[in-house]
C-alpha cells in the first residue's frame, strides 16, 4: 500500500494511505526510523527502502512527497455541466453558418460540415428526437420557429421528426420541452 501512496503522491494527488482507509506505514531509508542519513556521495535512493508498520495510536510518518502539501493545488469542485441536446456536428455546422452569414454570404450552403446538410438560406437538415409521443401542437410549435417538417416517425421504438431548422432558430427549437436531442440527418452513402 505504501507504494500505491507514493505513486499517488508522485502523480500530484498528495494523498496518503491513511486517507484511503489503509493502515499507515512508515517508509524510511536504511534499517528503520533511527537510521542515519545516507553517506556522502550516496542518496536515499541508493539505500533500500523499508516499510515499518506503526502501532495503534502512534503517529504515522511517510516519506516526504515531491510536492509539499503547502504548495499542492486545492481540489476543485466545478459545477456539473448539463449535456447539450444538440449533437456536436450540428452545433459546429450552425456556428459555421452563422459566421458565413455574419461575413455577408448570401448562399450559406457552402458553410457546412460534410455530415450536416445546409441549404442556401442556412437551414440545417436535422432529426429532432422525442422521448415519447409528440404532444399536440408539436408541428405548430416547430412552424412558429421557422422549421419545415419533412417527415415524422411516431414510435413504438422511436419518435423523430426530420426537419429543416434555420441556424439562428436552433436554440429555440431545442428549448421545446419534448425535444431531447438534435442530430444530423444522414442520407447514407452510395458506392
Amino acid at each position: 500500500m505504501a507504494l500505491a501512496a507514493l505513486v499517488l503522491m508522485a502523480c500530484g494527488a498528495g494523498s496518503t494511505p491513511a486517507e484511503f482507509g489503509a493502515e499507515p506505514t512508515a517508509v524510511t531509508g536504511g534499517a528503520g526510523p533511527s537510521a542515519e542519513p545516507p553517506a556522502p556521495g550516496t542518496t536515499a535512493a541508493d539505500e533500500p527502502a523499508t516499510a515499518t508498520p506503526t502501532t495503534a495510536g502512534a503517529p504515522a510518518t511517510t516519506a516526504p512527497s515531491a510536492t509539499p502539501a503547502s504548495t499542492a493545488a486545492p481540489p476543485t469542485t466545478a459545477a456539473p455541466v448539463a449535456p447539450s441536446k444538440i449533437a456536436g456536428l450540428v452545433a459546429q455546422a450552425a456556428r459555421r453558418v452563422a459566421a458565413a452569414a455574419a461575413g455577408g454570404a448570401t448562399d450559406l450552403s457552402g458553410a457546412f460540415d460534410p455530415l450536416v446538410e445546409v441549404d442556401r438560406s442556412g437551414r440545417l437538415a436535422v432529426v429532432l428526437h422525442a422521448a415519447g409521443p409528440f404532444p399536440a401542437g408539436a408541428r405548430a410549435d416547430l412552424s412558429a420557429r421557422g422549421t419545415e417538417v419533412v417527415s415524422q416517425l411516431d414510435g413504438p421504438l422511436a419518435w423523430t421528426i426530420q426537419a429543416w431548422v434555420p441556424y439562428d432558430r436552433l436554440e429555440a427549437v431545442v428549448g421545446l420541452d419534448w425535444v431531447v436531442a438534435v442530430t444530423p440527418f444522414n442520407r447514407g452513402a452510395h458506392d
